[in-house]
């Protein structure tokens, strides 16, 4: 059965919202830079990953950078826009010096080093770091206390 002229229009404003919805799924994304800071010293060669929180409303794609000599970065997305999504992240930050390098040809495993970083900065459910990414160009620094830190 083909439905008549008034049904058509009806189902057309229907599924007009949904349309809406689906064009506006690109989150708003903001530009982010900082700093990683190890113990109150710039870390070199740290991964730092925002990840947008559901938990807190935030959904997209998630940023990462690496930082560079000066302990410095500027976030990326997945999808490859500057920045990060405009919310809240939970932020992991992990030593990229202690992750295993490539296998050799013939499959030897390397050493690689301890990480300069706790764990629970690279978890999840257990970093302490979050961040609210704003609408305009930020700038952050991210605290992370070394292992050898006395209690």
């Amino acid at each position: 059965m083909i439905p008549g002229p008034g049904r058509c229009r009806a189902l057309l404003f229907a599924l007009l919202p949904l349309a809406a919805f689906a064009c506006g799924s690109n989150p708003q994304v903001a530009p982010v830079s900082g700093v990683v800071k190890l113990d109150g010293v710039p870390l070199p060669d740290a991964v730092v990953e925002f990840l947008p929180d559901p938990d807190r409303g935030t959904t997209g794609p998630r940023s990462t950078a690496t930082t560079d000599e000066q302990g410095r970065f500027r976030l990326t997305c997945d999808d490859g826009r500057e920045g990060a999504v405009v919310g809240f992240h939970r932020v992991l930050v992990q030593d990229a010096r202690a992750f295993p390098p490539p296998r050799g040809r013939a499959g030897a495993a390397t050493m690689t080093p301890a990480s300069r970083i706790p764990e629970r900065y690279g978890k999840v459910t257990g970093t302490p770091l979050s961040v609210e990414v704003k609408a305009d160009p930020q700038t952050v620094t991210l605290e992370v206390t070394g292992k050898s830190r006395p209690r």
